[in-house]
């Protein structure tokens, strides 16, 4: 809701869709808090088709399409949303990277009936906890652990990202950056611009962003 609410104080038409109940009251306390009359919002399972004719100049996907079930298929429906020379931007988790690697490490030990666990470590390591080090993007308790228990948990390469865009007529409008060394990286994010084109979705592509980590499937075996 946090990002519908910036947009919309920039003065933009802006329609929010989030499958939360409790983010639809959130977002609603927003738009009358700050009087935002070009807000609207929609509850919504992206998973599915969006219905109505309606489409958009921009369509923002930040940080949250790694912990569902089908990141390409969620890009699939948005992209059908997006008006000719009309732009994506997404942001989301980075192969390889340190976090990550530690991430994937870690769901293959644990189980959900674990978290209480975790809680439970975490506090008492931490019992003072973490204004000291006075860098609340990467030092809080939330990021210690919350990636461990997510019921999906995806990566993905900037090359495979831009060749699931190019597959759905989208080509992209931002360097991909350099890194030396991505293995010793903490999280640095896949963050991308893609701009709408005239090709067709190409029907029998094999997408890359849909590699399933289902976390909670060992509690039902």
């Amino acid at each position: 809701g946090v990002h519908s609410v910036i947009l919309s104080m920039l003065k933009a038409n802006v329609t929010a869709v989030d499958l939360s109940k409790e983010n639809m009251k959130r977002l609603n306390f927003f738009k009358k808090i700050y009087k935002l009359k070009k807000l609207k919002y929609i509850r919504h399972d992206l998973l599915n088709k969006i219905k109505g004719n309606k489409k958009y100049d921009l369509i923002s996907v930040h940080n949250w399409i790694q912990h569902t079930p089908n990141p390409y298929l969620i890009l699939k429906n948005l992209s059908q949303k997006i008006n000719k020379g009309g732009k994506i931007y997404i942001s989301c988790y980075q192969s390889n990277t340190f976090r990550t690697t530690i991430g994937n490490i870690a769901r293959s030990l644990l189980l959900p009936s674990d978290f209480d666990l975790m809680l439970k470590l975490g506090l008492s390591l931490f019992p003072l906890g973490f204004k000291k080090y006075k860098n609340m993007d990467h030092a809080q308790f939330g990021l210690m652990f919350d990636d461990f228990f997510t019921p999906y948990f995806h990566t993905v390469t900037y090359k495979d990202l831009i060749s699931d865009f190019n597959s759905l007529g989208l080509k992209p409008i931002t360097k991909v950056p350099k890194i030396k060394n991505i293995y010793l990286e903490h999280m640095p994010y896949v963050r991308m611009g893609f701009l709408k084109t005239n090709k067709e979705i190409r029907p029998s592509y094999k997408p890359f962003y849909i590699i399933l980590h289902l976390f909670f499937e060992r509690l039902l075996q």
